[in-house]
């Protein structure tokens, strides 16, 4: 006992504590296993599955549990049984259905509550990106509606230069008549002018013929006649 450790102490007073909690465990489990049971005809349907050995129950029991330094002393002093011939087979057999039911409930349970968290953390995030899509669909609706006022105040204003235009419609009909007439006014001025000039134009060219056929009278003054009469062209 003086050369033994703490860490010693430690592992023989696991390894007797998980041989007394077998112990005890198994002496429950065949006691109730043998017990004066009756199952019912609806227990007898619904649980027709193959029963799980002890030592499988308690090695899963204490795996789930966390318990390795628990599952190791019961592994090796389990084997040690064995070895040694000294586990009863009859007395420990198999573990009743009342024990792996509870067992698989706990499982349930367990993929259940993190299956809650799961749905939890998405409903979060759900709600999240649900109050973002809010936001958007307010923004938008908020435009869409400006767009809408903006678009009623266009066809507002569209409707008043119309009737604007229809006011000045007639106007503008009256002030083109009268662009046409004086254009024409114009037009007859122009030719009247043209004509004009063309008439004096021909009389002053007339002049000079006469000249020549009444003879050399003109002779001395040439240049004067000439004059004259690129002066009137001039004028016209």
């Amino acid at each position: 006992m003086d050369g033994l450790t703490s860490s010693d102490l430690h592992q023989r007073k696991q390894f007797y504590t998980s041989s007394i909690c077998v112990c005890v465990l198994s002496e429950t489990l065949t006691q109730h296993h043998f017990s004066n049971r009756k199952p019912s005809v609806s227990m007898s349907k619904h649980h027709t599955r193959q029963p799980e050995a002890v030592d499988v129950f308690l090695r899963t029991f204490l795996f789930q549990m966390g318990m390795t330094q628990t599952l190791d002393c019961f592994q090796a002093e389990w084997n040690e049984l064995e070895q040694k011939g000294l586990r009863d087979t009859v007395q420990v057999d198999l573990v009743p259905d009342i024990y792996s039911d509870i067992q698989r409930l706990e499982i349930k349970l367990k993929n259940a509550r993190r299956e809650k968290k799961e749905y939890r953390r998405d409903t979060c995030t759900a709600a999240e990106t649900l109050v973002k899509a809010e936001k958007t669909r307010d923004f938008h609706r908020m435009h869409h509606q400006r767009v809408i006022q903006e678009r009623d105040t266009l066809f507002t204003e569209r409707r008043r230069l119309r009737n604007q235009c229809d006011i000045y419609e007639p106007a503008i009909l009256r002030m083109n008549e009268k662009c046409e007439r004086l254009l024409q006014q114009t037009a007859l001025l122009t030719l009247k002018r043209d004509n004009k000039c063309f008439g004096q134009g021909s009389s002053s060219s007339s002049a000079p013929r006469k000249i020549l056929q009444q003879g050399q009278t003109v002779k001395q003054k040439p240049k004067q006649s000439q004059i004259s009469g690129s002066s009137r062209e001039t004028a016209c």
